[in-house]
């Protein structure tokens, strides 16, 4: 057998196996490119974290932004929500929603040791049975502002 016999005989070979492969896959109802074919069920993972809906927890009477909602650190005492998918004048809409719904700003805000190109202040644990901390930052993301609450004694969520 000559070389050229040869080399027709391999690309035969291969397009054989490609079509045999090929219709293996199919059969067992794989319909993922690349996928193993017993693979009958491949589910692409959802992204987990930010959600259209305000988490559970979150107090009620603390009125939110619209936008991408992801719950963060939840503790007895306190609860964090950040919100994305927002415009940089969303912080001050957030202001104006929390001091309608009743909580007054804290004049000189004193929480630190948190990263914030904007921060504010309201309510009181002993008034309103919440004090809540808005921190805004500009992301290479997008606008991102987080809620940190703290709960008072008869605070509920």
């Amino acid at each position: 057998m000559g070389n050229a016999a040869l080399f027709t005989a391999a690309v035969l070979g291969s397009a054989i196996t490609l079509v045999a492969c090929s219709a293996t896959t199919e059969d067992k109802g794989s319909d993922a490119p690349g996928k193993p074919a017993d693979s009958a069920t491949y589910e692409v993972p959802t992204a987990t974290g930010s959600s259209d809906e305000i988490p559970a927890d979150f107090p009620k009477k603390i009125p939110v932004v619209k936008g991408s909602y992801t719950k963060g650190l939840s503790t007895g005492v306190s609860r964090n929500l950040s919100v994305t998918g927002i415009e940089a004048s969303a912080y001050d809409e957030a202001e104006n929603l929390l001091t309608t719904a009743g909580f007054p700003a804290v004049p000189d805000p004193t929480r630190t040791g948190e990263k914030c190109d904007r921060t504010s202040e309201f309510g009181s644990i002993t008034q309103n049975d919440y004090s809540i901390t808005l921190c805004g930052n500009d992301t290479a993301s997008g606008y991102e502002l987080t809620y940190k609450v703290f709960l008072g004694a008869s605070a509920t969520p």
